[in-house]
């Protein structure tokens, strides 16, 4: 209902301001540039107000949409099926479909059984909450995605992948589920269809399936327990998944034991289920693994049946081996380590290899090697588009002094040097400054506000030029007049859009930064060739050159915008120097659809954080090429 309105109102304002603005500038030939120029002036405080009051008319009918009376029920019901189409893509991606899902199994004080049998074992606990140990490799996240799809199906509460490290303990458990389920589901914030406060209905409806809790600083961990004690007491539904050691120390350092929790470990995969799983699925592929197959058979507790008990490792192997022409008994020739190095070796290559796509291995090598390396000193897990340039310093170092550099020379020019240099400082902080928050703030630059503006401005444009004599040349005050009435669009649209910095998803907020962005060009632009015309086109320059570097210093100190613009630089930067693709984004989510990146909220990472420090490593020079398959 509210896209429908939206679209109508476009559809109707566009064609009536454009004949206001022509009207309005053919009624202003009566008088002179001079008089033109004051009276397109004195027009943007009426089209500044009244686009406002007009703005705040809509927020207000936004904000007061009132919820259908089965809200809950189609809030639950939205948030079932999206969850399960996100989990269902995760999981395709993953292999965790039959027949390609793993027979890994767990075991604990409660019972035993795989990873098919787990979501009836938390359905039928007293309290259901579960903590998840596991070695390395064990396959504790697989285990996680699972469980989340497969509770889908007849529970009353909509499972959520959560990520450990992205959760600030100072915050309730209930006020970080709502403002993530805003992030990955920004339908959520529909107020016509939902309510105003789907979010926190949603959140308790949700049963979180918390991951990595490893992966988070051992003082993260122990702050987490903290808050979790207080959160489960009264049996909230969780599941916490980590590796057994760290959470271990966690316990002993924090003193806090989830006593309510029941516990399951997840063990290493048994020699004839590894045997029985190498070969499914692939081409000639009880052929071509026989000789490994027979050797874990034989020699259960020998060097190859133990390296083959970790599902990761089983994953790379069949990955590295998936090619009909390879031959998985190279395995046999290898040590351990030698087979581990070659599977990871081998991983990259195989998996650009098998399946078509725009980027060659070696290339797409490169760029996620770049990204490992940088992530990993960075201390960033999870990747979100806005923290790119903080993952390199240089490039926002470099935005700083070009901001710095052009608002000092097009300030000095007009008001002095003092002027330039005072601009200098402030613009390129206020650009260059990094997001120091989870997420910056999202402008909704609607452009149902901006035609809202231009009609207004458009048809109060035309009433005053009904009081001007007609003269010839009307360019320069129509100009004038446009670019008032665009700025105050975008003024309007940047002090009424703004949305609570949780409440983003990174596609959206990356659209709404940029669409923020090409309006400061649009309305430097209109300004820009205004003072060219009336004067030359240095003068333009100059003016295109001040306006714009006055709003963006304006934006950045509001953080509003200029996000984007330091993403889009250090994009522009790493692709010229080959360390990322230009279309960064395309190439991530086709690394997330081939298996390398799996989603973490509305941000990516590793899929393993042994593939993660493995790409950021530095080189082997002793090792050559992988033995695994080319």
């Amino acid at each position: 209902m509210r896209r429908a309105w939206t679209r109508t109102l476009l559809i109707v304002a566009l064609p009536v301001s454009v004949l206001a603005f022509v009207n309005w500038a053919r009624l202003l030939s009566g008088t002179g540039l001079e008089h033109a120029d004051q009276r397109a002036s004195v027009l943007s405080l009426a089209v500044g107000v009244l686009s406002l009051v007009v703005s705040v008319i809509s927020l207000v009918v936004t904000w007061r949409a009132a919820a259908p009376a089965d809200a809950t029920d189609v809030i639950h019901d939205h948030l079932v099926r999206r969850t399960r189409r996100s989990l269902e893509e995760e999981a395709t991606a993953r292999d965790l479909h039959p027949p390609y899902l793993q027979p890994t199994r767990w075991s604990g004080a409660g019972g035993s059984g795989t990873i098919e049998d787990l979501a009836r074992h938390v359905a039928d606990l007293p309290v259901r909450q579960l903590v998840v140990l596991g070695a390395p490799g064990s396959g504790k996240s697989s285990m996680a995605l699972r469980l989340a799809l497969d509770l889908l199906d007849g529970d009353t509460r909509v499972p959520v992948l959560l990520s450990v490290p992205a959760w600030d303990p100072e915050r309730s458990l209930d006020d970080w589920l709502a403002s993530t389920l805003l992030q990955v589901h920004p339908d959520l914030r529909d107020g016509r269809r939902f309510g105003r406060s789907a979010a926190t209905v949603a959140a308790g409806r949700v049963l979180p399936v918390l991951d990595g809790f490893d992966e988070a600083h051992p003082a993260h961990r122990v702050a987490v327990l903290r808050r979790l004690r207080t959160e489960l007491a009264a049996g909230r539904p969780l599941v916490l998944v980590s590796q057994e050691k760290p959470f271990r120390e966690a316990v002993q350092r924090s003193g806090v034991t989830l006593a309510r929790a029941s516990e399951i470990t997840v063990q290493p995969l048994r020699p004839d289920e590894a045997a029985r799983y190498l070969p499914v699925g692939q081409h000639r592929g009880t052929e071509r693994w026989r000789d490994v197959v027979d050797h874990i058979e034989r020699t259960p507790r020998g060097r190859l049946a133990v390296l083959l008990s970790s599902p990761l490792m089983i994953y790379l192997a069949r990955v590295a081996y998936d090619d009909p022409r390879t031959d998985p008994g190279e395995l046999l020739t290898m040590t351990n380590p030698e087979a581990r190095a070659a599977l990871l070796d081998a991983f990259l290559p195989a998996v650009y290899g098998r399946r078509a796509g725009p980027y060659p291995a070696a290339r797409a090598g490169r760029w996620l090697r770049y990204l490992a390396r940088r992530m990993v000193a960075r201390d960033r897990p999870v990747l979100h588009w806005w923290q790119l340039p903080d993952l390199n310093p240089a490039t926002a170092g470099s935005l700083r002094l070009l901001v710095g550099v052009l608002g000092s020379v097009f300030m000095s020019i007009r008001f002095g040097l003092p002027v330039g240099l005072i601009t200098a400082v402030v613009a390129s902080r206020a650009v260059g400054a990094p997001v120091t928050g989870p997420r910056p703030v999202r402008t909704a630059f609607r452009p149902a506000h901006a035609a809202v503006g231009l009609v207004v401005g458009g048809a109060w444009a035309a009433a005053i030029g009904l009081l001007v004599v007609p003269d010839e040349d009307v360019l320069v005050p129509a100009l004038s007049g446009l670019g008032i009435g665009l700025t105050t669009a975008l003024l309007t649209g940047v002090a009424f859009g703004r949305v609570h910095d949780d409440r983003v998803d990174d596609g959206r907020a990356l659209r709404d930064d940029r669409n923020v962005l090409l309006a400061v060009l649009a309305v430097a632009a209109i300004t820009g060739l205004r003072s060219g015309l009336q004067w030359n086109w240095w003068m333009g320059t100059q003016q295109f050159g001040r306006t714009a570097v006055i709003l963006l210093t304006a934006l950045g100190i509001a953080r509003v915008g200029v996000p984007w613009l330091r993403f889009a630089w250090a994009r522009l930067l790493l692709a010229l120097t080959g360390r990322t693709p230009f279309r960064l984004r395309h190439f991530l989510d086709d690394a997330h659809r081939r298996g390398i990146l799996r989603r973490s909220g509305a941000g990516l990472e590793f899929r393993h954080t042994t593939l993660l420090r493995y790409l950021a490593a530095p080189p082997d020079p002793a090792r050559a090429a992988p033995s695994a398959p080319r």
